[in-house]
């Protein structure tokens, strides 16, 4: 795909970017609550909760997702040296996976100025600020 192409079909490459960076997040998370529940199972007193039973899939799935986001709320704990390991694990892959969303974002911000700092087209003019509003910087 031209860049010319890429720019005049800048919302439908936001969206394929979308997609192809939440689709293997969406897996992950339900492969890591697959895992949560994998080490319940195996040994119950591995993860505690603020109310006392045993892990359901909603409660994998909050934990899975609220570790690789690594807001961590607390009423689930990992208690077991398996189910910490896990949750070390997740919280890394989670950190690097939002370093990568950042960094796709960040270029596609940048992907719509041309050397000179204007917009490429008409198209990518409505998603972004214009940088000419924050002042131009000096010739060297």
């Amino acid at each position: 795909m031209s860049s010319i192409e890429t720019v005049d079909n800048f919302g439908v490459l936001v969206v394929r970017k979308f997609l192809v960076l939440f689709v293997p997040y969406f897996i992950l998370g339900n492969i890591y609550a697959a895992g949560w529940m994998y080490i319940d199972i195996k040994d119950v007193d591995s993860i505690r909760f603020t109310d006392d039973g045993f892990i359901e899939v909603i409660d994998a799935l909050y934990f899975s997702f609220t570790t690789m986001t690594t807001l961590g709320y607390g009423e689930i704990t990992p208690v077991s040296g398996m189910a910490k390991w896990q949750a070390i694990s997740q919280s890394i892959i989670g950190i690097f996976f939002m370093a990568i969303v950042v960094g796709v974002s960040v270029g596609l911000g940048l992907s719509i100025y041309s050397v000179d700092g204007k917009v490429k087209s008409e198209e990518s003019e409505k998603y972004f600020i214009d940088p000419s509003w924050f002042g131009k910087e000096k010739d060297r």
